[in-house]
């Protein structure tokens, strides 16, 4: 299991350890007419303590995909959270949504004029070449990359999708016949899916 994964089951494991000797706290208390056990308030602060030092081992932790931050998130929103806790989240959502770290989006943003440059202008343009050269240099670059952001993602779901996908017009009977195959629908699905998740629009 991932270090994420085994700090959100200590943290689910400490709280319910927790709650145990709240219980047993409570039920002695309810048996002894309202008299406490100080074994058992020793308890539920060792609980207690054991709690916040799981807290404090998950908030350590960097998430490094958007679902895994959802789920630290989940498991450190509770009633009485820590400045700490608000702090740690904090720096998650910073982390993930900034692309500087992930070129591929700002890489893929270079290639789009370009590549649109290329298909309207006319075939016996002495530049073309140059153009089509310093295209594949940017989609070069682009594989050298693995995306580490959801915005990254999108751009090589982009890019294969434009180099690998159907070549018809979209809408034309040739495209209709084209999207039978599964392997244009998965790379459409594929697409469509990063698309969404970087928060694009997806018609």
């Amino acid at each position: 299991m991932s270090k994420l994964t085994n700090a959100l089951q200590a943290l689910r494991d400490a709280r319910q350890a927790h709650e145990a000797a709240i219980a047993a706290g409570d039920a002695y208390q309810a048996a002894n007419g309202g008299k406490t056990s100080p074994a058992k308030e020793d308890a539920v602060g060792d609980a207690a303590e054991a709690v916040g030092k799981a807290e404090r081992a998950l908030m350590a932790i960097e998430p490094q995909t958007p679902v895994d931050a959802l789920r630290k998130v989940k498991a450190l929103i509770c009633d009485g959270m820590v400045d700490e806790a608000v702090a740690s989240l904090r720096s998650d959502a910073e982390r993930l949504t900034e692309c500087e770290g992930d070129p591929l989006a700002a890489l893929y943003d270079r290639s789009r004029p370009l590549r649109k440059l290329i298909n309207t202008v006319d075939s016996r343009d002495p530049l073309l070449d140059d153009m089509m050269e310093e295209l594949h240099r940017i989609e070069d670059e682009m594989l050298k990359h693995v995306p580490t952001t959801a915005e990254g993602l999108a751009a090589l779901a982009n890019l294969l999708w434009e180099t690998e996908g159907p070549v018809s017009h979209i809408g034309s009977p040739e495209w209709e016949a084209s999207m039978k195959n599964p392997t244009y629908i998965a790379l459409l699905n594929l697409r469509t899916g990063a698309r969404r998740l970087a928060g694009e629009s997806v018609q």
